[in-house]
């Protein structure tokens, strides 16, 4: 189960916005590796479920929310046999 991590745990990071990829070509396995929904408070005793999508990489946020990248969850793609 996936759920805000509180200030300073690390965790990976899940984007979500019109500008995210909206799915991998021809590849539905990725597809369900790597999108979830998340529900969010959205006002008045109301939720949004929101998809994300998991980036492959690790951080924290600090109290200002700043992002700090702490490494990589996920392999890298491989292209011509290097990374």
């Amino acid at each position: 189960t996936f759920s805000p991590q509180p200030y300073g745990v690390e965790g990976e990071i899940a984007i979500s916005g019109p500008t995210v990829l909206k799915k991998y070509l021809d590849n539905p396995l990725a597809d369900m590796k790597s999108y979830f929904f998340l529900s969010v408070p959205s006002g008045e005793d109301s939720l949004n479920a929101s998809r994300y999508f998991l980036t492959g990489d690790v951080g924290t946020l600090d109290t200002e929310g700043f992002l700090f990248l702490k490494g990589r969850a996920k392999e890298l793609i491989k292209k011509g046999g290097e990374q």
